[in-house]
């Protein structure tokens, strides 16, 4: 899954640069973009699918929510759930994106969950790229070289402290800001 993230990770900077930030383009045009980062790169994905969303088995919004991206390795054995914000890292931001990605993953490993199994068992985990630049500090999130997690700080989260070590939260800014280290 490292590997895959990884590979994201370099495509969402190359279309960053590509595009020269992100000051005058939205979320979805950046989605866009990425649509077709993954394409020259040779990676699958599902753009936008439609999942329910689940609660003990049954389902709570039928509609569901839409993922921003379901990305396959080059052999698509192996996916994650990619979902783009462009906020600040603010500590409330911070935990609705890791929410959402913790919502979207429980829900469409349901057993109960209609998406379609051949997908879903191949889902490992989620990534939440964010390429807004920082301007607040980061609250309760962490920074820990390129990678930002969520510290469960509060009774009613620990909840999502059990799936969070599947979500990473990247942000683009922090890596091309970053100084080289010695």
């Amino acid at each position: 899954m490292e590997e895959l993230k990884n590979k994201i990770k370099e495509i969402a900077k190359e279309v960053y640069l590509g595009l020269g930030g992100t000051e005058f383009i939205g979320e979805k045009e950046f989605q866009r973009a990425l649509a077709i980062g993954f394409k020259h790169h040779g990676l699958k994905y599902l753009r936008e699918p439609n999942i329910e969303i689940i609660y003990n088995g049954e389902s709570i919004r039928a509609e569901g929510g839409k993922i921003d991206f379901i990305v396959f390795d080059e052999k698509e054995e192996n996916a994650i759930v990619l979902e783009m914000k462009k906020e600040d890292m603010k500590e409330d931001v911070l935990g609705k994106a890791v929410h959402q990605a913790w919502i979207y993953l429980k829900s469409l490993m349901d057993e109960k969950s209609t998406f379609p199994r051949f997908i879903k068992e191949k889902i490992k985990g989620a990534l939440v790229i964010n390429f807004m630049k920082e301007t607040k500090p980061l609250g309760k999130a962490l920074m820990e070289s390129e990678k930002v997690e969520y510290e469960c700080i509060a009774e009613k989260e620990k909840i999502l402290s059990m799936y969070t070590p599947n979500i990473e939260i990247w942000n683009i800014n922090t890596e091309l800001t970053q100084k080289p280290k010695k």
